[in-house]
């Protein structure tokens, strides 16, 4: 019992260290195009819709023009002694549109660095050589020629 213990913790360290080596020289052990297939990574569908972006955009400078605008009557009414609760409520539904605005401009930027999101293929000759090498040698081992 105590041996079989020590080699499954031996096992376990040296797969740590392997997949350690590899994540620190930058090779991953399954390729970006892999996980996506396994559904482990999403993969962007096609280019990103400028339209969005800009959509996105405005609606954001929209929201901060009438944000500013009822934030400055919101400051106003309360140096005038005023009753500010429906201010205070226009301010707070305003402050949470662009929240929403700015969690879904964080989305577009992630869709925007997931790999292939440009649309194209950015494998060079020597990149797509490398990738048939090393799966050549994963599957066959080390050829001696």
């Amino acid at each position: 019992m105590k041996l079989s213990r020590n080699l499954l913790l031996f096992g376990f360290v040296a797969v740590l260290l392997v997949l350690s080596a590899f994540a620190l020289t930058g090779h991953p052990i399954l390729p970006p195009d892999a996980l996506a297939g396994l559904g482990m990574l999403p993969l962007m569908s096609g280019e990103i819709d400028m339209k969005e972006i800009k959509t996105l955009l405005d609606k954001q400078a929209d929201a901060y023009g009438e944000f500013t605008r009822k934030n400055d009557e919101l400051l106003k009414a309360k140096a005038e002694g005023k009753a500010v609760s429906d201010l205070q409520a226009t301010v707070d539904r305003i402050n949470g549109e662009l929240s929403k605005l700015h969690t879904d401009m964080v989305d577009v930027a992630k869709k925007a660095n997931r790999p292939g999101a440009n649309g194209g293929d950015s494998t060079t000759p020597e990149k797509a050589e490398y990738k048939k090498a090393f799966g050549q040698y994963l599957r066959k081992g080390p050829s001696l020629l």
